[in-house]
């Protein structure tokens, strides 16, 4: 097989099997109330929250953007995050994506999404955000009527401040995303500790 010449590629916080868990049962309850095919649903295994997304990266930028990220992490401790609440972009009239909500309670990830931004922009095409919100993606709405709108905002209401847990991030991940016959497959490729300066965890590949 011939190897990649691009990486798909994000940054991103991963998220623990027991919230995962937790969102996936909203997430559940929710598919069952909508018409099949109505939305394009996220597995629960790839719930995370992205921090950056890079595009298409050369593969030989890959070892240069891990060192970028890890310089970034320097003197960063942990996040500790809360997921709580759903929610709709870009509203609840039009909601085109459906997320569970992330409070993060260091007040630190607003400047690491910053820093992210600023570290990635050699490596990427994509425009830096000219707004961040922290938040799980659940699902992106294929079709939806005034009907299914009601039936989300329903959804929603029923699911306003409700926990889905909570958790220490120590780390985030650089991750590829690549094409299969059954969607995209997250492998995560480098990890960057937010405790000390320095590489930690899986190889680039």
């Amino acid at each position: 097989m011939a190897e990649e010449s691009t990486f798909r590629l994000f940054v991103a916080v991963l998220t623990p099997d027991i919230v995962k868990a937790a969102i996936a049962a909203a997430q559940n309850e929710l598919r069952a109330s909508l018409p099949a095919h109505s939305v394009g649903w996220t597995r629960p295994e790839q719930f995370h929250l992205t921090l950056k997304f890079l595009g298409a990266v050369p593969a030989t930028d890959a070892d240069a953007l891990a060192q970028a990220l890890d310089a970034v992490s320097a003197g960063s401790g942990p996040l500790q995050f809360r997921a709580v609440g759903v929610g709709f972009f870009p509203s609840p009239n039009r909601p085109r994506v459906i997320w569970a909500g992330l409070e993060e309670t260091t007040g630190q990830l607003q400047d690491l999404h910053e820093a992210i931004e600023k570290a990635t922009q050699p490596f990427t095409r994509e425009q830096p955000e000219n707004r961040f919100h922290a938040h799980v993606t659940i699902g992106r709405v294929k079709q939806a009527g005034r009907h299914e709108a009601s039936l989300m905002a329903d959804w929603a209401q029923r699911q306003s401040g409700k926990e889905y847990g909570d958790w220490k991030a120590d780390s985030f991940a650089l991750v590829k995303s690549q094409l299969s016959s059954t969607g995209a497959i997250h492998i995560p490729i480098h990890s960057t500790p937010l405790s000390a300066p320095g590489k930690t965890g899986l190889p680039a590949s």
